[in-house]
């Protein structure tokens, strides 16, 4: 009986040559060998196979010599004895690692990456992803992305149309309102869900469950006493916690404090994205955390590269050899002195020392108790990689008195184990699973920084063509392309919208304007970078003089009778705009000149300060609206 034919077409992407095995009854039974004398070599091999031969391969939980046969998208079989190939290929890995692929156990997908106050011209979403291909990350938990983008990359991973690592996501975040992340405001299409108290649980969770999220994210913190935020109350929590629960999911707590795990544990949540950095974790709680079974994700990464960034210790930063795996427009932001400058004032110095040393006796203290950690990295942050900063993870891991293995293990068996309903068939090299495998230069069970000279990468059993995956390569991961999206069609790419739409930052198709349309009226014309074009952005017809937005937001004009609730900022009449184009509530940013200016009622008394007098753009507004000039 001969194997199945490879059912997956090559592309540019792909190096000829097919990875597939075939089962045991499909070769020759092994000659027996003589009564008293030791058994003969193992003969594994078909005319489609491929046997990886010669390496020590960790199968995630020992690492030892041994063989890797592959079929199709799955592992036929790891072999630990003497084999003997009796057909089909053979990638000999002499001298290599051969490892399952590594998992990230906290990502936002599409984060940039750099220096806070970088805003990239592109999405970075098929960036990003290159980056993990590249570095062997080939599955990911996305923890804070915008829900119908992370879902829609999701659904093209699981049907192909996207070369992509395995996703799972949590889509948004739920958080007190003024709470951590949306601290000023909720964005664009519900980046946050706002719960404030249990009543508040089921509705949210409505809009949510039927997009399948694989976790669900609650955010526990209070920000800091400079900058004090919102926490959810506890009879929130547990009430959120019941319900994910009584879904069969487990929610994923963001903790930032010894407090916030404590709350967190009382809800009877075990999985935390984070390992504190606010303070030290007593013994108390290490123990509560060894009865619960609980999960951490240590992010060790993040804590480092604020710390490395705010020292001005940038070399790890600007390593050429990072051109291929990061894009570079990011890249050149680490040149930027005014956006370094930003991330090194002293306050912010001891700020991320602090943060980084008690993370880093965090670790050591719940890795000496037991306590069970998995690796992840909060990629997106400055300095915090898609791929590359997974390595660094796991080297700060080992530093931290890890073993190479334990710190293996944590990046691919542990992790795929963590997720809602344990994965038999990833994080490990067995009979069954995906065959996704990692085959680096050198021993990484014995040294960790191996993991750095990747030499191939099978993504669900086929050979990755990495230079292709270069961030200077002008190639696409996109192998089924979508065309012709309508109106509020979610796109991953520029191409996908429909005739006279254009596929905006939100990722979301809008009609065009200043080009072959027009928006309707409450609509504005959102200025598109590098284009005399742009795209129709909905208003949400706020009040611009009562300034009736919620949870702290400030109300803006548009253009085009367009008013919308915006991210506010501190500045007030005269100041400089803060990030996103802030201003405080009841001011407008101008975008030529980037200060704020208080808005006024043209047709009411003038309550603008002497010298300035209110002007009346109500014509260039499409609203009854004027600002102090």
């Amino acid at each position: 009986m001969s194997c199945a034919p490879l059912r997956h077409a090559t592309t540019l992407l792909y190096l000829a040559a097919t990875l597939v095995a075939c089962s045991n009854s499909d070769v020759p039974p092994a000659t027996q060998a003589p009564p008293g004398e030791p058994p003969g070599p193992t003969e594994v091999g078909c005319a489609e196979c491929t046997s990886i031969v010669g390496g020590v391969v960790f199968d995630g939980k020992v690492a030892a010599p041994g063989t890797v046969v592959l079929h199709g998208d799955r592992i036929e079989t790891v072999e630990r004895g003497k084999v003997r190939v009796v057909a089909g290929q053979t990638l000999d890995a002499t001298g290599h690692t051969v490892l399952p692929g590594l998992f990230d156990m906290h990502v936002h997908s599409a984060g940039e990456s750099a220096p806070y106050g970088y805003f990239s011209p592109v999405d970075l979403m098929e960036a990003n992803m290159k980056g993990r291909l590249r570095a062997g990350v080939l599955s990911y938990l996305d923890v804070g992305s915008l829900p119908h983008v992370i879902f829609e990359t999701r659904a093209r991973a699981q049907t192909g149309a996207m070369l992509a690592s395995n996703v799972f996501a949590a889509g948004p975040l739920f958080t007190p309102q003024g709470g951590h992340p949306c601290t000023d405001g909720q964005p664009p299409q519900g980046f946050c869900v706002f719960i404030d108290s249990p009543a508040d649980v089921a509705p949210g969770l409505a809009g949510l469950l039927p997009q399948a999220p694989d976790v669900i994210k609650v955010v526990i913190e209070n920000g800091s006493p400079s900058s004090p935020l919102p926490r959810i109350d506890q009879a929130s929590l547990e009430a959120l916690a019941a319900a994910v629960h009584a879904e069969g999911l487990e929610p994923i707590a963001h903790v930032n404090g010894s407090d916030d795990m404590a709350m967190a544990l009382d809800a009877g949540i075990r999985f935390f994205a984070h390992m504190p950095g606010e303070d030290l974790l007593d013994a108390a709680t290490v123990a509560r955390l060894v009865e619960a079974d609980a999960r951490i994700v240590s992010t060790l990464v993040v804590y480092d590269s604020l710390w490395r960034i705010s020292t001005g210790d940038l070399a790890s930063f600007l390593d050429p050899a990072l051109a291929d795996e990061v894009p570079p427009g990011v890249l050149a932001a680490f040149h930027d002195e005014a956006l370094l400058a930003g991330m090194q004032a002293p306050a912010l110095q001891a700020l991320y020392a602090t943060w980084r040393d008690n993370a880093f006796a965090n670790f050591v203290a719940c890795h000496a108790a037991g306590v069970g950690l998995v690796t992840g990295t909060d990629a997106g942050n400055p300095g915090v990689f898609h791929g590359p900063s997974l390595r660094r993870e796991l080297a700060l891991s080992v530093e931290l008195g890890m073993t190479p293995v334990e710190a293996l293990r944590a990046g691919t068996l542990d992790a795929a184990e963590m997720l809602t309903h344990e994965r038999p068939d990833l994080g490990r090299l067995a009979a069954g699973a995906i065959a996704d495998v990692l085959i680096v230069a050198g021993d990484a069970s014995v040294d960790i920084g191996a993991l750095a000279q990747v030499r191939d990468v099978i993504r669900a059993g086929r050979r990755l063509d990495l230079p292709s995956l270069s961030q200077l390569a002008d190639t696409t991961l996109f192998e089924q392309p979508q065309t012709g999206l309508g109106a509020g069609a979610t796109c991953l790419g520029a191409a996908e919208c429909g005739d006279d739409l254009y596929c905006s930052w939100l990722s979301s198709c809008a009609p065009v304007c200043g080009g072959t349309s027009a928006c309707d009226s409450g609509d504005a014309c959102f200025p598109q970078a590098a284009s005399s074009a742009g795209w129709c952005y909905p208003g949400d017809h706020c009040d611009l003089i009562g300034q009736d937005c919620v949870n702290g937001q400030a109300c803006i004009w548009l253009g085009n009778a367009s008013s919308v609730c915006w991210f506010a900022g501190s500045g007030t009449d005269g100041q400089t705009c803060d990030a996103n184009a802030a201003c405080a509530p009841g001011h407008q940013c101008s975008l030529s000149s980037g200060k704020c200016a208080a808005l006024c009622d043209p047709l009411g008394p003038d309550t603008c300060p002497a010298p300035k007098t209110c002007t009346d753009l109500s014509a260039q507004a499409g609203l009854i609206i004027g600002e102090c000039h």
